[in-house]
């Protein structure tokens, strides 16, 4: 079962963090061995919502409980770290889908798909709007997955086409065109824990909840 996002309640927190990495053997060029990260993964979440009044508080009352019999949700991702429009300027539209207007319009298209992007690949070829950047340390979503750029370089000397490194690997395949989204970060997940909303009189109330990615 899917459930969406309580909305209008108030995202105060969500610090996402990439584990489950696996080890592969490696032995550096002095014949000296290492154990270095795959490029796998799965991200978890942690997240604070505050529900203001009785309707947001019912709303965020039943998501959790919902939450907690296995659904899965498309979860907004905000974040403040953002990549620059095609003006050079920090992006700003409704980032981070704070609201439902946000996250439900349509995204910044100033960044796409060169060519076509296989599963697992550990990078993608973008085409961008001059002045526009995407940099080291953003996250950036494909379909409804998370990635963080770690490393970011131009094509043929060209400043206009990037190749950005990702971490985790790609999720599906994606066509050529595809809109790399900056501005509406996403991830579907289920929810590991999730502390329930007091029922009691108060006009602010809150939940602090623990989620995982799901596949």
């Amino acid at each position: 079962m899917d459930v969406a996002f309580p909305w209008p309640c108030r995202i105060v927190k969500c610090v996402p963090k990439l584990e489950g990495l696996r080890h592969e053997p490696f032995v550096n060029i002095d014949g000296e061995p290492f154990a270095r990260p795959t490029l796998n993964g799965f991200w978890t979440v942690e997240m604070e919502v505050h529900a203001r009044g009785l309707d947001q508080q019912r709303a965020l009352s039943g998501f959790v409980t919902a939450m907690s019999g296995h659904a899965t949700c498309t979860l907004p991702i905000p974040s403040t770290w953002r990549a620059l429009d095609g003006a050079g300027r920090r992006y700003s539209g409704l980032y981070g889908a704070r609201s439902p207007q946000g996250f439900a319009s349509p995204p910044f298209n100033g960044f796409t798909l060169i060519s076509a992007a296989r599963r697992r690949d550990s990078f993608i070829d973008i085409q961008k709007r001059p002045q526009a950047r995407i940099q080291f340390g953003d996250h950036i979503s494909l379909g409804d997955r998370l990635h963080k750029v770690v490393g970011a370089a131009e094509l043929d000397g060209n400043p206009d086409r990037v190749r950005l490194s990702l971490m985790p690997n790609l999720r599906a395949a994606y066509p050529a065109g595809t809109v790399v989204v900056v501005d509406q970060l996403r991830l579907t997940v289920q929810m590991q824990t999730g502390d329930p909303v007091d029922p009691g009189r108060g006009l602010f109330k809150g939940t602090a909840l623990r989620l995982v990615e799901t596949f």
